[in-house]
């Protein structure tokens, strides 16, 4: 916790080294691990953000978040097609997490793939229907994907949906 304000204070490479102490003491903390990857990614240092969360996912990949920062390490390093595959993988551990679904949904946007994309995002609003602010995110989301497709009517629709949730 400590590095992470030390990295919220503006100092990001003290607290990588001290996480990177971490790992090297206890090489088996997911933690840590899913630490150094959180302020690695939060830097814009892709490449190593990718190494430390695969590290975190091979020690434990059943936890859902290290999955989806591992695939915005991905992306980020310009790995979507497996950025894709771990967030695959996210879903199927946690199939109505509506952020899970809408991070799946925007990588495929990402790619180009707004069909696909569509879909994915459709799950999270549906997902989302308890949670007003995450179903707002989803109904966003689905009016980026629905621009894409040139649908500007269901974009509008969509975009509408948003504002009154939130």
């Amino acid at each position: 916790e400590a590095a992470i304000a030390q990295a919220e204070a503006g100092d990001v490479d003290g607290a990588v080294s001290v996480l990177r102490r971490r790992v090297e003491d206890d090489g088996g903390d997911v933690s840590a691990w899913l630490a150094l990857g959180s302020v690695l990614c939060t830097a814009k240092r892709w490449d190593e953000a990718v190494v430390a969360l695969r590290e975190a996912v091979d020690l434990d990949g059943d936890v859902t978040v290290t999955r989806v920062l591992y695939a915005r390490a991905l992306e980020g390093a310009g790995k979507n097609d497996d950025a894709v595959f771990q967030l695959l993988r996210a879903s199927k551990q946690k199939p109505y997490d509506a952020a899970v679904l809408r991070e799946l949904g925007s990588a495929f946007y990402r790619k180009g793939l707004y069909d696909k994309a569509l879909q994915w995002l459709m799950k999270a609003r549906a997902a989302a229907a308890a949670d007003p602010l995450e179903e707002a995110r989803a109904l966003y989301a689905v009016g980026l994907a629905q621009e894409a497709r040139r649908d500007a009517g269901a974009a509008i629709l969509a975009y509408q949906g948003a504002i009154e949730k939130d």
